[in-house]
């Protein structure tokens, strides 16, 4: 038997308040500075090894 509470399930885009959909934002803010801090550590890395190869 399943559950039939509704644990789990996403909430769809207009089942949320002002609060929930200001933190989803937040996150996905969060998660992309993540993502844009190890792409810069990345190229800084690959920049440091160009500048020792030549």
């Amino acid at each position: 038997m399943g559950k039939n509470d509704g644990r789990g399930r996403k909430k769809a885009e207009e089942e949320l308040t002002d609060a929930d959909r200001q933190k989803l934002a937040m996150k996905k803010m969060e998660t992309e500075i993540e993502r844009l801090r190890a792409e810069n550590a990345l190229l800084k890395k690959l920049e440091e090894l160009e500048r020792r190869g030549r």
